[in-house]
């Protein structure tokens, strides 16, 4: 099943960032299935259960295209016998809300699930989905304690330990890590892991026992400096280079023109200030790059080979 190749839709990124957006996803792809295991064809091991947690880190500036990547490598992992993908994201409504549809948007016709709370009435058409040879799953939640709960339950209810499966931790320094080890380290008795970070590691990661889990960020720093023993610590890296920003801005020349303007403060008297803007003739040189999420469409992914 070629995800990508089923849209339909003409491509909105163009050859430079299309090439690089196929470049970064088969970075990450071919290490994530690396880490996780190949079988003699050089494919992934769907027999395979990893010994040990498999854990990765995608480090990327501001704007270098991490959640492009992060589509894009779903599709390839899913193209590539992954069979589940879940991305966490902040704990905060809004963004949870704007990855479903940037993931929905560029990965139509997958069944995809945010609303963590509705999850118990989907159980059996999931199960079944998934029984079948080509089904593929796509969860999205927060990294708040009830939400990642939720998703542990439902991974568990559905049998997901049986199938390969990417875990995606957008900004994974936030929240995800242990914040007690400090504590733990000066105090005389046992101190738990932070919340979030035990459900992570007791709760989600134990429920999909053939995983690879994978840390996103632009701040890799808490991340690559965790302890030898700890199951955030990254077995491999895949950097993303910086790409072009979202805002596209040229300097305004140094001439400014003035304007008076009155205002008046509620229950004060009328004041005048003056307000610096920069030529009205120059407004047009600033613009938006277009949203490239729902771009990656008809860029010839191929199954991927051997990692090397």
């Amino acid at each position: 099943m070629d995800l990508i190749s089923r849209r339909r839709s003409p491509p909105r990124l163009n050859g430079d960032e299309r090439e690089a957006t196929i470049r970064n996803a088969t970075d990450i792809a071919n290490a994530v299935i690396g880490a996780y295991g190949v079988d003699g064809r050089g494919e992934l091991d769907v027999t395979r259960i990893p010994n040990t947690p498999v854990t990765g880190l995608v480090y990327g500036r501001i704007q270098s295209g991490k959640t492009r990547a992060m589509i894009a490598s779903t599709a390839l992992a899913f193209d590539n016998r992954l069979r589940i993908s879940v991305v966490m994201t902040s704990n905060i409504n809004d963004l949870v809300s704007q990855t479903h549809v940037d993931f929905s948007r560029a990965l139509p016709g997958l069944m995809t699930f945010t609303k963590d709370t509705d999850l118990d009435r989907e159980v059996v058409n999931t199960r079944l989905h998934l029984e079948r040879g080509e089904g593929r799953l796509l969860l999205i939640c927060s990294k708040g304690t009830t939400s990642l709960q939720n998703i542990s339950r439902f991974l568990r209810a559905i049998g997901a330990e049986r199938y390969p499966t990417i875990l995606f931790d957008d900004e994974g320094d936030q929240a995800s890590l242990d914040t007690n080890t400090r504590r733990r380290s000066r105090s005389g008795v046992a101190v738990a892991p932070s919340a979030i970070n035990a459900i992570i590691q007791n709760n989600l990661r134990a429920a999909v026992s053939r995983h690879v889990y994978v840390s996103v960020t632009g701040t890799p720093q808490a991340v690559l400096l965790q302890s030898a023993d700890s199951t955030h610590r990254p077995s491999f890296i895949a950097m993303l280079p910086p790409e072009i920003p979202t805002l596209v801005a040229t300097d305004f020349p140094r001439r400014r023109t003035r304007r008076q303007q009155r205002t008046h403060r509620l229950g004060g008297p009328e004041r005048t200030t003056t307000v610096v803007e920069p030529p009205a003739s120059h407004s047009h040189r600033i613009a938006l790059v277009p949203s490239v999420f729902s771009g990656i469409r008809r860029s010839g992914y191929q199954k991927l080979g051997p990692a090397r």
